[in-house]
C-alpha cells in the first residue's frame, strides 16, 4: 500500500491532574472523504519521549493506539504512523558516537568525513592550560605523492581554521571549554618504565607487561597495563622482539600519550594514546573513564588509523 503524504505537529500540555499530555496530529494530503473514510485531521495521545518518562504517570499508560476504521489497510496505516511518530520522538535523542580525527593529509579511504562537520580541537595554550575549542573542518582533495600518478588527486586534506597540527574529537560526552590535565599531561611510553599520572588526588600508572619468553617467531606479547589503586586493565597490545640480551624491545616504535586528563568531566583519568604497532602507522585511540565497563578503568570509544607509505 502506498502511503499518502503526511504532515504532522506535536503539542504538549498538562491536564487537571497535572499529568503531561503529549498530542500528535497529522494531516493527509488526500480528500478527507476518499482516504479510508478518515477525517482530515486526526489527533492522537501518546507517551512522552524517553527523557520525560520518569516525570509523569503517563509513561505507564501503554503504547500509542490510533483508532481508525476496521480492516487490514487501516491496521497497516496505524502501524506505519506509529513507526513514523516513534522516529519523530526518538531520533533527536540518539547519542552521537565519539570520533577522533586530526588535521593533515590522508590516503584515499582513510577518512570518511566531509566539509562542514563540527569537532572540538584539543588545544594546549602557552600557559599549559588545555581546552576543547569548537572548530568546523574543511576536507579538500589533493595530490597524494605516495600513490598518485600524474594528474591524479586521490588524497584528502583535513583543515580546521586556526589549528595547524591538532587532534580533533567529538561526541556527547565532551563540551567546549577548559579540561583538566593530569600531571604529566603526556609522555612517550618506553619498555621497562612505570609511568605515573596524577589527576586531582588520584595516581594512576601505565606500564608494559610482557611475556616471559618469545613465541616460535621470536615475538614477545606485551600488554600496556593501566592501573589505579588495586584495579588493573590491559588497554593495548604490542609486539616486541628480543634485543642482544634476549630482552624484549619495541621495533622502531615509541607509543605516545598525547593527552592524559579529564576529557569527559567525570573527575577520572582519560587517555589519548598512539597504539600503533608498526613504525609506518599512526593509530591514536581515545579511552574514556565514563565508557568503562564493570571492573574496568576506561573504555576505548574511538580510534583513527593512517599509514605512511
Amino acid at each position: 500500500m502506498e502511503l499518502p503524504s503526511l504532515s504532522h505537529g506535536v503539542a504538549i500540555s498538562f491536564d487537571r491532574d497535572d499529568e503531561l499530555v503529549v498530542t500528535a496530529s497529522w494531516s493527509v494530503d488526500e480528500d478527507p472523504v476518499s482516504f479510508l473514510g478518515a477525517p482530515h485531521h486526526i489527533p492522537a495521545t501518546l507517551p512522552p519521549p524517553p527523557f520525560l518518562a520518569g516525570r509523569t504517570r503517563m509513561a505507564q499508560r501503554g503504547p500509542l493506539l490510533v483508532r481508525m476504521d476496521n480492516g487490514t489497510n487501516d491496521y497497516r496505516l496505524e502501524r506505519w504512523i506509529a513507526i513514523l511518530l516513534g522516529l519523530l520522538f526518538f531520533l533527536p535523542f540518539v547519542a552521537r558516537a565519539e570520533d577522533v580525527l586530526a588535521t593533515g593529509s590522508y590516503h584515499r579511504g582513510e577518512v570518511k568525513n566531509v566539509s562542514g562537520e563540527n569537532f572540538l580541537a584539543l588545544v594546549k595554550e602557552e600557559a599549559g592550560q588545555w581546552f576543547l575549542q569548537p572548530v568546523r573542518i574543511r576536507v579538500e582533495t589533493e595530490f597524494d605523492p605516495i600513490v598518485d600518478e600524474k594528474n591524479a588527486m586521490t588524497g584528502k586534506r583535513v583543515i580546521a581554521s586556526g589549528i595547524d597540527d591538532g587532534i580533533l574529537i567529538r561526541g556527547d560526552r565532551f563540551s567546549p571549554g577548559h579540561v583538566t590535565a593530569a600531571s604529566p599531561d603526556g609522555t612517550t611510553l618506553t619498555l621497562g618504565t612505570t609511568f605515573q599520572f596524577k589527576l586531582h588526588h588520584v595516581t594512576s600508572t601505565l606500564r608494559y607487561r610482557c611475556a616471559d619468553a618469545a613465541d616460535p617467531d621470536g615475538v614477545f606479547d606485551c600488554k600496556l597495563v593501566m592501573a589505579t589503586g588495586e584495579t588493573e586493565q590491559e588497554i593495548a597490545t604490542f609486539d616486541a622482539f628480543a634485543d642482544r640480551n634476549g630482552k624484549p624491545e619495541l621495533p622502531d616504535i615509541a607509543p605516545e600519550v598525547y593527552f592524559a586528563g579529564d576529557l569527559d568531566h567525570d573527575g577520572k583519568l582519560d587517555l589519548l594514546i598512539d597504539i600503533a604497532r608498526s613504525y609506518n602507522e599512526w593509530h591514536p585511540a581515545l579511552f574514556l573513564s565514563s565508557a568503562a565497563g564493570e571492573g574496568a578503568l576506561v573504555g576505548q570509544v574511538a580510534e583513527l588509523t593512517t599509514v605512511g607509505c
